[in-house]
């Protein structure tokens, strides 16, 4: 297992200052089950009732005019997502508080870096690495869906042969079809770049789910692109953090 390392950025000010920012977003360390020692995680806990508008200025991150008119929820989780990505780059020795917004609102990284920004309405977290390391990376989190919303969208996210494996493995059912919701979210963070279309829960079937060393195995069911073809595995793994479940791919 490895301890993430939380590095704080906080913006050039005086000390009530910081305090302040500091009740709206903190650091937070985890210990993960992902093997690799090549991948930075960065975490934070942000309160949405402390958000600020001025923030954006205060942590020196521009504010785009796609989301300047968001309401404030959405602005505070993309502050959030920005903050933990800007941590993440910093950690690999890299500078840049300004992460732009591509045409399908994807994250735009400094070319040498693989990386992934996921978010809950109190969590924000980024993935990243070097290119040289990874061809694709992925990550998500989600709060434990509930039974209402699972049996309204259980037949878009999985088949009848992956809930079979899913009401096997040792986790709740509603745990275990969270954790495949957010797998294929990591899946679909990790392929994008190199698809470049956007492709439904089906392109992918989960085959395992292993509680042992909190991994899980996503087998593609269609071609994607000439190297990514039906048939190719990605394992990944996931966590349980305060009724949310962390997943990542990193292949």
């Amino acid at each position: 297992m490895n301890t993430t390392e939380v590095t704080s950025i906080m913006p050039t000010s005086d000390t009530r200052s910081r305090h302040k920012n500091q009740e709206f977003i903190s650091e937070r360390t985890l210990t993960l089950p992902f093997p690799s020692n090549d991948i930075t995680i960065k975490c934070y806990n942000f309160q949405l009732a402390k958000y600020q508008n001025k923030l954006f200025s205060e942590f020196t991150i521009p504010l785009p005019e796609s989301i300047e008119n968001a309401v404030p929820k959405r602005q505070a989780e993309f502050l959030a997502g920005r903050y933990s990505a800007i941590s993440a780059l910093k950690a690999l020795g890299l500078s840049c508080n300004n992460i732009a917004i591509g045409k399908n609102r994807n994250p735009v990284w400094p070319r040498s870096i693989i990386a992934s920004i996921t978010h809950t309405t109190t969590t924000s977290i980024c993935a990243a690495s070097y290119k040289d390391s990874y061809l694709y990376l992925g990550i998500d989190i989600e709060y434990i869906i509930p039974t209402k919303l699972v049996t309204e969208i259980k037949s878009y996210i999985i088949n009848i042969d992956e809930e079979v494996i899913l009401r096997k493995c040792s986790l709740n059912f509603l745990e275990a079809f969270t954790l495949t919701f957010s797998a294929k979210e990591s899946l679909f963070k990790a392929l994008y770049p190199s698809v470049g279309y956007y492709f439904d829960f089906s392109a992918a079937n989960i085959t395992q789910v292993n509680s042992a060393n909190n991994s899980f195995i996503l087998v593609l069911t269609k071609d994607l692109t000439a190297e990514l073809t039906a048939g190719i595995e990605f394992t990944g793994f996931f966590d349980c953090i305060e009724q949310q479940i962390l997943t990542l791919i990193a292949q």
